[in-house]
């Protein structure tokens, strides 16, 4: 099952174009293993692992959209998002794939 996660735990962002996700979470090793997809759409972000690892983000937050200027153009060139679970340097990374 997704953990809902609240908006200040979730940060969009563009690195050199690049779509990043960054999940104030941790996630077991053993999961970063599988298969990982992302859901965008305008009004939530779903980022499914395998088994029950999963994410849901409200994209929307009381400012307006959490994704930055160029986001979804960025996201559908790279047919997915990097994915940082932790706020760490050393946070582990994945990409994760366009889920339809």
């Amino acid at each position: 099952m997704a953990s809902l996660l609240e908006s200040g735990t979730v940060t969009l962002e563009l690195r050199d174009g690049v779509p990043v996700i960054t999940l104030a979470v941790e996630v077991p090793a053993e999961d970063l293993t599988g298969e990982w997809s992302v859901l965008n759409r305008l009004m939530m972000l779903v980022v499914d692992g395998p088994g029950d690892a999963g994410f849901l983000c409200r994209r929307l937050g009381p400012e307006g959209d959490l994704a930055p200027a160029g986001w979804d153009e960025a996201f559908d060139r790279a047919a997915g998002a990097h994915v940082v679970f932790g706020t760490t340097p050393d946070a582990p990374t994945l990409f994760a794939r366009t889920a339809d």
